[in-house]
Order: C-alpha cells, then sequence, then structure tokens
C-alpha cells in the first residue's frame, strides 16, 4: 500500500498554526478563512493518521509527532521560498529579494549607506537587511548573505574577506584615544 500524497497547503496550514498557536492566526498569516486553515488540518490529520494537535484554552498545542515533524516542514517552506525566488528572477536584471543578515556594529553604522548605493544602481533588488548579533545559518537559508566579524564554521559556507573595519573608540575625559582594533571582515 502506498502513502497518502500529501499537498503542500496542508503542511503549510500545519507550519502557520505551529507558528502562531491557532487557527485564526494561522488563517491571517496565510491569507484565507479560519475554516480553510481547519479543514487542511484535519486533511492532514488524516492524511498521516495522527493528531497533530491539542486543542487547549491557550490554543493548539503540538503534539509529540508535531514537533518530529517541524523541522521537515520549516525545510519544505525554506525550499519552497527559495524556488519561488529563483523562478521569479530575471538573469539579465538585478531584482528580486536578498536576504543579508549582519551583526549590530555592522547592520547600523557601515552598511545602510553601502545598501542605499546598491538601491539606487538597481532599483529592482530589494534587501531585507536583518540586524543582529545572533548567527543566521546560511545552510538552512535563514539568510542569502551574511555579513560577519569572524569567519564561519559551517563547511558548506563560501566565505571571502571583503575588507578589514577600523573602529575608533570614543576619547576618554583625559584626552587618551584607545587604539584603533582592526577587526576582519
Amino acid at each position: 500500500m502506498t502513502p497518502p500524497q500529501l499537498q503542500w497547503e496542508t503542511q503549510r496550514a500545519f507550519l502557520a498554526v505551529l507558528r502562531t498557536g491557532s487557527l485564526s492566526g494561522a488563517a491571517r498569516l496565510l491569507g484565507i478563512a479560519q475554516a480553510t486553515a481547519r479543514r487542511r488540518i484535519e486533511a492532514l490529520e488524516q492524511s498521516v493518521g495522527v493528531s497533530l494537535f491539542i486543542r487547549s484554552p491557550a490554543g493548539l498545542l503540538p503534539t509529540e509527532m508535531a514537533k518530529d515533524l517541524i523541522s521537515h516542514v520549516e525545510t519544505m517552506a525554506m525550499a519552497a521560498n527559495a524556488f519561488n525566488r529563483a523562478a521569479s528572477a530575471d538573469a539579465a536584471l538585478a531584482s528580486g529579494t536578498v536576504r543579508l543578515t549582519s551583526g549590530q556594529l555592522l547592520g547600523v553604522e557601515v552598511l545602510p549607506p553601502m545598501l542605499r548605493a546598491v538601491r539606487r544602481e538597481h532599483p529592482q533588488l530589494a534587501v531585507e537587511l536583518s540586524v543582529s548579533n545572533r548567527l543566521h545559518t546560511l545552510a538552512q537559508q535563514e539568510a542569502d548573505v551574511a555579513v560577519r566579524i569572524r569567519r564561519p564554521t559551517e563547511a558548506s559556507v563560501v566565505a571571502r574577506k571583503v575588507g578589514e573595519l577600523r573602529v575608533w573608540t570614543c576619547p576618554y575625559k583625559t584626552g587618551h584615544q584607545l587604539p584603533v582594533k582592526l577587526m576582519q571582515l
């Protein structure tokens, strides 16, 4: 006997419920009716043969089976997003969305003027800048490009040194300055 064919829309609803904790939140996130979200969750539960959520006054709580499936559905969502970006890209035109992540210093002080220049040259290009000291995992497609001060440790990530960053500190009250610290960018 072959397993039932699962539909991406039911899995999208599953992921949306996981992220929001409710059918109404999932419906808002997906731009569908709450009843549609409920039907999709019920169809998915029927297809896999187990309950994925425990209904409670606090919302929908994932079962152990649902928790086991989270990484798989998140991987599917990242692949679907990558597919959509690649399918909508025009090879001759720099357009589309690039997800860029950097730490606080670079994302606030260094990158904005550089990104303004890029946007002037390529107005069809959208840049989503995530400023966080959390290291986004490029291999899991949380970002397309990461600008970091230190070299990544992931073997599947291509890294390139693009420059050095000079960081000056404010003078002390005595008029002394701290030495310049060079950091690899």
